[in-house]
């Protein structure tokens, strides 16, 4: 059996268990990198640019057979069509890496005549990455790399001497198969259900980890160690070598896991929303009333431009009136957000972040200048909370990191 043949059988039965689309997020040495690593039988070229059309990519993706597809180039669009049109190309290539999309798994239909879904390793370089949709970023793992962060002594010893990685790899593949291919991936299976939490559960409680994040980054770890054990048992690296590498590799694994948990939480409905509403209040964009009480309900100066209203230690957000100001605000810098009120809502009263009126809703009434206002409220403390991203006031440091970029924008648009 062939050592091409041996991979696919590996590849068969272990990687489409698990298949991610990592992202390269480098101006400079992306294809390079993509191409050294993860094209083991030359290390010098894409499968694809994202510059061919929607039909050329599912092509080239769903045609290519347990081996890795390299797809280079995602970029923004010159326009917001031809942006558009990128983000929905990369939104197509995660599907078809990720799941089986399209209602195809429900039905029960093995895809074996599908071209729209992935049969290997898919590998996107990109310079820059602009999802909104929290369901799609999970489902994608990205390692991103800044210039400095690039050893060029040692990338060149890499393409130099590729010959030498491709038979170590051939050489662990041979391994395996010795082994015995559907043990190999019975154990490996098994070593992932055992250590399937242990990296999550190093990471701090305020930083949690969804599951599609824990798995994909799991998987690279315990693959990895087996690589490393291999390497120690024919004597290429001492004990000594085994043991630092382990510990940089967790190390390496625990930050890439931390950086993604922070961007698939950063698209949870209740974080963008409040950080659009930070920005909006600190800016003076919008802005909340202070209630003074009246024989019959409430007055307040400029009552109806306001987006809510604060009182005796609670905060009221006006139904609608505040979701558009963000829902605006997002879209004046190219960005979505598609949250529905009652969407919002609920995630809000699942958290326990506002208050109920009664046992069967959310939705207070302000008499307000003679006007009544449907509202949702918070104890002000917790709004203050959740404005400052979650932290305690103690923690905060008057900028949450995440927003730096949007506040930049604010800044550049209100021209200060």
């Amino acid at each position: 059996m062939t050592i091409i043949n041996l991979i696919k059988r590996i590849r068969v039965q272990f990687l489409q268990r698990i298949i991610f689309a990592i992202f390269i997020h480098l101006f400079i040495y992306k294809t390079t990198l993509a191409s050294l690593f993860f094209n083991f039988e030359n290390g010098r070229e894409a499968n694809a640019n994202f510059e061919a059309t929607m039909a050329a990519i599912v092509r080239t993706v769903g045609n290519t057979r347990d081996l890795t597809t390299i797809l280079d180039d995602l970029k923004p669009g010159a326009t917001k069509a031809e942006n558009s049109e990128q983000l929905r190309k990369l939104s197509t290539v995660i599907r078809m890496c990720s799941d089986d999309s399209g209602g195809i798994q429900k039905a029960g239909i093995r895809n074996t005549t599908f071209s729209n879904v992935a049969y290997g390793l898919a590998v996107v370089t990109a310079e820059q990455i602009q999802l909104q949709v929290q369901s799609t970023l999970a489902r994608l793992l990205i390692l991103e790399m800044s210039r400095k962060a690039v050893d060029i002594g040692k990338l060149t010893e890499l393409q130099n001497n590729h010959s030498l990685y491709r038979e170590f790899i051939q050489s662990f593949v041979s391994y395996i198969a010795s082994k015995g291919v559907d043990q190999f991936c019975e154990r490996l299976m098994q070593r992932f259900l055992e250590e399937r939490n242990t990296l999550r559960k190093k990471l701090t409680e305020d930083t949690p980890v969804d599951n599609r994040t824990s798995d994909m980054v799991t998987w690279l770890w315990i693959t990895f160690c087996e690589f490393l054990e291999y390497a120690l048992q024919i004597g290429a690296i001492t004990q000594e070598d085994f043991e630092t590498f382990a510990s940089e590799a967790r190390s390496v694994f625990l930050s890439v896991m931390a950086k993604q948990a922070e961007r698939v939480a950063d698209l949870a409905p209740i974080k963008q929303f409040f950080r659009g509403l930070q920005v909006l209040l600190e800016t003076k964009e919008a802005r909340l009333g202070e209630l003074q009480a009246r024989n019959s309900g409430y007055s307040v100066a400029d009552s109806k431009e306001a987006i809510g209203f604060s009182k005796k230690d609670y905060i009221y957000l006006k139904n609608g009136v505040a979701l558009q100001s963000v829902a605006s605000y997002y879209r004046r810098f190219g960005k979505e957000f598609t949250v529905s009120e009652s969407s919002l809502r609920k995630a809000l009263a699942d958290s326990g972040y506002i208050i109920p009126k009664d046992q069967k809703s959310y939705i207070h009434r302000l008499s307000v200048n003679h006007e009544s206002y449907q509202c949702i409220k918070f104890e002000e403390l917790k709004f203050r909370q959740l404005l400052r991203g979650g932290k305690n006031e103690a923690e905060y440091d008057g900028e949450v990191p995440s927003d730096r970029a949007v506040r930049k924008n604010a800044d550049a648009l209100l021209g200060r």
